[in-house]
């Protein structure tokens, strides 16, 4: 077929090339005129549509898309480099602490200490941990 010539052979810029790619891949008119030249050849869309994208992915493992480089960054210096940071204009000078070591940080007591997950005994229900209510509800 000509469009598979065209995605092998043209330029990617060129227009021969952009239409036989959109002829293969892309909806709309293109799926419409695929599925009649599929008919008239007595296959289906899809099997034109997988014949492309092969043809396609041939092609970018054989010559790889020229990506434009990428920008360089610019460098733009800040405005406030030379001034002095306002923790030091602002803070209040620091204070000596007078507690004991001991007090600064107490231990927690045994009863505030973190323990970690709770596990649930095996039979447990994880729905309702507690239980359920009796209802009144009974089951012959």
């Amino acid at each position: 077929m000509q469009a598979l010539d065209d995605i092998r052979c043209e330029p990617r810029s060129s227009l021969d090339h952009l239409q036989a790619v959109s002829f293969f891949l892309a909806g709309g008119e293109w799926a419409k005129a695929r599925a009649a030249i599929a008919d008239q050849l007595g296959l289906h869309p899809d099997d034109l549509e997988r014949a492309g994208r092969m043809c396609v992915a041939a092609r970018d493992t054989a010559e790889p898309p020229e990506l434009p480089p990428a920008p360089e960054p610019e460098t733009t210096p800040s405005r406030h480099d030379d001034a002095p940071h306002q923790a030091f204009i602002f803070s209040p000078p620091p204070q000596e602490d007078l507690r004991d070591a001991s007090e600064a940080h107490p231990a927690p007591s045994r009863s505030k200490r973190w323990r970690g997950p709770q596990r649930l005994p095996p039979n447990a229900n994880p729905f309702f941990p507690r239980g359920i209510a009796d209802s009144g509800w009974k089951v012959r």
